[in-house]
């Protein structure tokens, strides 16, 4: 795990973040090769906190698809990434997957509800 401290202090949704974070590392150990390394960050990003969860997998094909989908999958297939997609979409953030040289990494920005709805 790296946290860059200055992620620190800057409040996101406790729940809906709680279950997004338990998906994706889920996803990453049993879709990751075994023995592998799973990778977690934290670090601010523009107007809130990027989460990012890597493994050391090969092909990051199937986790863009589900992240795309519009529609639950008809079976269990991708489900988790589905439901971190509508998750962070709630909160007006974004989810990215990407292949990294180290594996296949799933990108988190979520908004700090203090930056998307300022005091008056």
């Amino acid at each position: 795990m790296r946290v860059d401290e200055r992620a620190g202090g800057r409040p996101v949704p406790a729940r809906r973040t709680r279950q997004v974070l338990i998906n994706l590392l889920d996803n990453a150990v049993r879709h990751g090769p075994p023995g592998g390394a799973v990778v977690l960050r934290l670090e601010p990003a523009a107007g809130g906190v990027a989460v990012t969860v890597q493994d050391e997998g090969l092909d990051s094909t199937p986790v863009e698809a589900a992240l795309r989908r519009h529609t639950p999958p008809a079976g269990m297939s991708g489900m988790g990434l589905w439901i971190v997609r509508q998750l962070v979409e709630v909160d007006g953030g974004t989810v990215t997957a990407y292949r990294t040289p180290a594996g296949v990494a799933v990108r988190v920005v979520l908004p700090c509800p203090s930056r998307r709805h300022p005091a008056a």
